[in-house]
């Protein structure tokens, strides 16, 4: 037995009193199997892998009882120098959150090298070698080496978090959402990867994942808990073909599955909404200083590359590409967030390049953009119902004398427990700040939103309420939305049409289910081929 879990307990102290955030959780794991734990984001997935390493603050964090016996060691007896010793060696962790886990003072070449120099002992340039090979493997070009954190897209920093604990070829490797922010066909590529360092070295793994169907395909046991408690396990057959708890029955339902069900009326010959022409958006090359000027000057980067396509009234588009393809990008330069080096966008009848500041902050109001990674884009010292206010208050959309009252309609439209509005973005989970990120972007009821990932850090339910969310709005209130998500199933559940970007271009849009059904590009073909199918 490589790890056996026993009666673990883990409580948080807080203003509102003591919470149980992991109760009485067991499970045991042999070397070579993968134990998949699922549930709601803010179940205590997270919360009982870190107990296991020592990663809880304390306080207010608190083990209450239990044991953690890894090789016959109990973990949660250890010193934090033993443990140490161990994290990043023996066990390796793959955080939720790539942005906020990576030291943006270091290049990711750096960081790659010291797990390997400081666990396996090894010398700097076979680290560099093996870090290389590594990079490779999770889809990284080598060039990419001595780049910042801040350099790549949110797919790619997880892939370099990915590949930090793959480096040193651990005994168990603890994935945390390890393919949240990853298009399908890397998705594809890292448990491919895992799977076969498991039967290479025998590592056992511990996935932690909202996503069922990608569960299916990795897992061994799965482990389903609520509210800091196990409520099933079992094998993969007996939670997806005879799940026994109610729990586990409402999770496998709300995996998105088949078409869109509701369509909006198609539109006579109208004036879109938005109307985008050979948008170019170009970032020029780093400067190398004055040995650059003795060579040829770089390429630019072309992040989008003569992107022409339209949005009618009430439509959703979706738009999908590998990590780095350009959506994001794509997705800012409409809102004028990034210096687009070519072309136009046009908005309800108004060329935004043409816009003053002035003028353009007039119309922030009616354009807004969900953010992929919500612990970035919220502010840290504001508290969830100023974060909620600011909005409504800046655009005259309430007073102060009912501010409060809408910021309370506001969560509750996303899922957002009343009692949290004077709690902080660090005081939540993953998927409860992205619901905080949503309801900041509807608060001030626009005509267009640009949603990049809103919906990638959500477990499978919340995740259906947010579509269902998504599409009320769009029927209530004519709204638009450019969708961009690596998750081909949410999107063909949401979306009318579906653009496909890679490298800049678009290289395939149309009406969702015949392009589905009937993809024409090669490169289309390739991300449904890697879709992730579940067993139901």
């Amino acid at each position: 037995m490589l790890l056996e879990v026993n009666n673990l307990t883990t409580q948080f102290h807080s203003r509102m009193g003591v919470v149980t955030a992991v109760d009485d959780v067991s499970f045991s794991l042999d070397a070579g199997q993968t134990l998949a734990i699922v549930g709601e984001s803010g179940s205590g997935k997270s919360v009982c892998c870190y107990s296991l390493l020592g990663l809880i603050p304390q306080p207010p964090g608190k083990i209450a009882g239990g044991s953690a016996l890894f090789e016959g060691r109990d973990l949660l007896a250890a010193s934090e120098r033993e443990l140490r010793a161990i994290r990043g060696g023996d066990i390796a962790f793959i955080f939720q959150d790539p942005m906020t886990s990576l030291n943006p003072f270091l290049t990711i070449g750096e960081q790659l090298l010291e797990p390997l120099m400081r666990h396996r002992g090894i010398n700097r340039s076979m680290a560099r070698r093996r870090a290389l090979a590594v990079l490779e493997e999770v889809g990284i070009e080598a060039q990419r080496f001595s780049d910042y954190p801040h350099q790549f897209s949110g797919g790619m920093r997880q892939r370099v978090m990915i590949a930090m604990a793959l480096n040193v070829e651990p005994k168990l490797l603890i994935a945390d959402e390890p393919t949240t922010a990853l298009d399908v066909t890397v998705q594809a590529q890292i448990l491919d990867l895992i799977t076969s360092l498991q039967l290479r070295y025998g590592i056992a793994v511990i996935f932690i994942s909202h996503d069922l169907s990608v569960v299916a395909s990795i897992a061994d046991q799965i482990l389903v808990m609520q509210e800091g408690a196990v409520v099933e396990r079992g094998t993969v057959e007996q939670i997806f073909q005879r799940p026994q708890h109610a729990y586990t029955r409402q999770l496998l339902a709300a995996i998105p599955q088949g078409a869109k069900t509701q369509h909006r009326p198609v539109a006579e010959a109208a004036e879109p909404l938005v109307r985008v022409q050979n948008l170019k958006t170009y970032f020029s090359a780093p400067s190398g200083g004055l040995l650059s000027l003795l060579r040829r000057p770089a390429e630019p980067l072309k992040a989008v590359d003569g992107v022409s396509f339209t949005i009618a009234r009430g439509d959703i588009v979706g738009l999908v590409g590998e990590s780095g393809s350009g959506k994001s990008t794509l997705g800012r330069s409409l809102l004028r967030l990034l210096p687009v080096t070519a072309g136009s966008v046009h908005f309800n009848g108004l060329a935004l390049g043409a816009l003053n500041p002035a003028a353009l902050r007039t119309q922030r109001r009616h354009m807004q953009m969900i953010f992929q990674d919500p612990y970035a884009s919220l502010n840290p010292r504001m508290t969830v119902t100023q974060t909620l206010a600011e909005p409504l208050l800046y655009h005259a959309l309430a007073s102060r004398k009912n501010v409060d009252k809408k910021v309370l309609t506001l969560m509750d439209e996303v899922g957002l427990a009343r009692d949290s509005g004077g709690k902080y973005p660090h005081e939540f989970s993953g998927g409860q700040r992205q619901r905080i990120a949503i309801a900041r972007a509807i608060a001030s009821k626009p005509a267009f939103i640009v949603a990049d990932e809103p919906v990638s850090a959500l477990d499978v339910s919340i995740q259906a309420q947010i579509l269902a969310l998504l599409l009320e709005l769009v029927a209530a209130h004519g709204l638009s939305m450019l969708f961009i998500s690596h998750d081909l199933s949410v999107v063909r559940k949401l979306c009318d049409r579906v653009m496909v970007m890679h490298r800049g271009k678009i290289v395939e849009q149309g009406l969702t289910e015949p392009l589905y059904s009937s993809p024409q590009a090669p490169y289309t073909q390739a991300l449904l081929a890697a879709l992730p199918r579940a067993p139901l």
